[in-house]
């Protein structure tokens, strides 16, 4: 039995992709780091939340408590003060 080698973009794209020319949100970019970091072998048990503060911002973008870093969508993605409470 002969078992074919995967290579190319078979064995390092992801399998969903905006469409080019498409800007995302950055809710979405966020998203995309944690499921590539996800891809790339970290745990959300041992590295917990992934905090984003934009440029001129008081508040970061952090990836949800609870879901698998492989399922986080932009709309997932929460907003939260300074203090940790959620602003959206």
């Amino acid at each position: 039995m002969t078992q074919d080698r995967i290579g190319g973009t078979a064995a390092w794209a992801p399998s969903h992709l905006p469409p080019r020319g498409v800007e995302l949100s950055a809710r979405q970019e966020l998203a995309c780091a944690v499921r590539h970091l996800d891809e790339a072998g970290f745990s959300e048990n041992m590295t917990g939340h992934v905090s984003w503060q934009q440029p001129g911002s008081d508040t970061l973008l952090v990836n949800p408590w609870g879901y698998w870093w492989r399922e986080v969508r932009g709309r997932d993605v929460l907003e939260v003060d300074l203090s940790g409470a959620v602003v959206t």
